[in-house]
């Protein structure tokens, strides 16, 4: 599969799966919710957003960042490709102010959800070795509000 195929992919993950389940978590948990613009959308005009999501819950701040694949099983398979410098600097900084990160990762083969601790991902993609550490959860879509509830707290 090519890379357009992981892009359109990746659009339907976040519009369809992610962007739904936290507007109804922003209602029902009282969570404040960005959804970033990122230069594509917003016509290459801008800089590059942090990261998909900015989350605010229980006075904690999250990014959140989202990716998909149509031919990876994990992230932890395409790590490299899938996560840029720029998203590391971005999540490294995040990260020195003392406030978590997640990368949420769906496999079209598996139509499984990992949710990875941003740190370990921006460690293992730093030092450019393999992620050998498990993802907080693997779910199915239909967990994800839940597990994301656990996370958050």
């Amino acid at each position: 599969m090519s890379k357009k195929d992981d892009n359109k992919i990746g659009k339907y993950f976040e519009d369809k799966i992610v962007t739904p389940v936290l507007v109804t978590m922003a209602s029902k948990y009282l969570m404040y919710v960005n959804k970033m613009k990122d230069s594509y959308t917003s016509g290459q005009i801008t800089t590059t957003a942090p990261a998909d999501y900015m989350v605010n819950y229980s006075r904690t701040p999250y990014l959140i960042e989202c990716k998909a694949s149509t031919v990876h099983y994990s992230l932890r398979s395409c790590l490299a490709d899938a996560v840029s410098n720029q998203q590391v600097a971005h999540h490294r900084l995040w990260h020195r102010a003392l406030s978590p990160s997640l990368f949420l990762f769906y496999s079209d083969q598996t139509a499984l959800i990992e949710i990875w601790d941003g740190e370990d991902v921006v460690h293992f993609r730093d030092i450019g070795k393999p992620i050998n550490v498990d993802p907080l959860h693997l779910i199915d879509q239909t967990e994800l509000e839940t597990t994301l509830m656990k996370v958050f707290r």
